[in-house]
């Protein structure tokens, strides 16, 4: 029974009207999560940076010694746990400010969490680019 209900709540995900909204929560969120501003931008790029530097000084000595490219393992770990944190984060406030909205429309309440997960997934994307 529970997987029916799940297969039911997929297919309707992949229905284009759904698709259609999805985008627009997705343009929306990614103009509202930076306050569309340069520097807001700037700033989801220099706080994984800015956390590096102060790791790298604090443990290079005890755990970086031996490790080749030990700056770059370090961006990298430190990328996919502000990953993990923040679209967590995002998701359980997603839970309380979009309450009346999912309890009293009729978007399907999945697109909230997978628009959420798309404009994290997207800002991770760009920073393994940028890391590479």
């Amino acid at each position: 029974m529970f997987f029916q209900r799940l297969a039911q709540r997929a297919q309707l995900l992949s229905q284009k009207s759904s698709f259609v909204v999805l985008l627009e929560f997705f343009r929306a969120d990614l103009k509202v999560r930076d306050h569309n501003s340069k520097l807001g931008i700037m700033w989801s790029f220099l706080g994984p940076l800015a956390l590096l530097g102060i790791m790298f000084f604090v443990f290079r000595r005890g755990f970086g010694r031996d490790i080749a490219n030990y700056p770059f393992y370090l961006l990298i770990g430190i990328v996919l746990i502000n990953f993990f944190l923040v679209a967590t984060r995002y998701g359980m406030v997603l839970l309380g400010s979009y309450r009346n909205f999912t309890l009293n429309s009729t978007v399907p309440r999945e697109l909230f969490f997978v628009s959420n997960v798309m404009i994290h997934g997207y800002k991770l994307m760009v920073e393994l680019l940028l890391c590479i």
